[in-house]
């Protein structure tokens, strides 16, 4: 009895979703600053959560070196996160002597962010064009035509 193909292709919807989300990534670079009044999230912290899920679609095909490179850089983007966020609140007093809570932005704290998530999404981008590039978009002569 011949295989039936099923109409469910894994391939294409992986693809689908990395398409997606470089769609996504490239939006959100024109201005990482911007708060996403849908998510709730800045620009950079959602980039950032792309760049994983990134990660996520290649993570089955890396290598130990590429992991421990990832690792790396999630780390350092974490701890910025958790001790230099752009972005923090911060008590100040009021009138009155009340105190309120007010978001203040840190450009320093912002700049050394945005710079490691550029190299973050440089490495990430390579993963991809090498693990996923189609063997239909090389000529014959082996070179890849983009």
């Amino acid at each position: 009895m011949p295989e039936e193909k099923s109409s469910y292709d894994e391939g294409s919807l992986q693809l689908a979703r990395i398409d997606t989300l470089l769609q996504d990534i490239n939006l959100r670079n024109a201005n990482l600053v911007v708060q996403d009044l849908d998510l709730g999230d800045y620009n950079y912290q959602i980039k950032y959560n792309n760049l994983l899920s990134l990660f996520g679609e290649v993570t089955g095909n890396v290598s130990t070196d590429e992991q421990k490179i990832q690792t790396r850089y999630k780390d350092m983007i974490d701890n910025l996160f958790l001790s230099s966020n752009p972005h923090q609140e911060k008590k100040v007093i009021g009138g009155w002597g009340t105190i309120k809570k007010e978001m203040q932005f840190s450009q320093i704290y912002f700049d050394s962010l945005k710079k490691l998530l550029y190299f973050y999404e440089l490495f990430i981008r390579k993963l991809i064009d090498k693990y996923f590039r189609s063997k239909k978009e090389e000529n014959k002569s082996g070179k890849q035509i983009y």
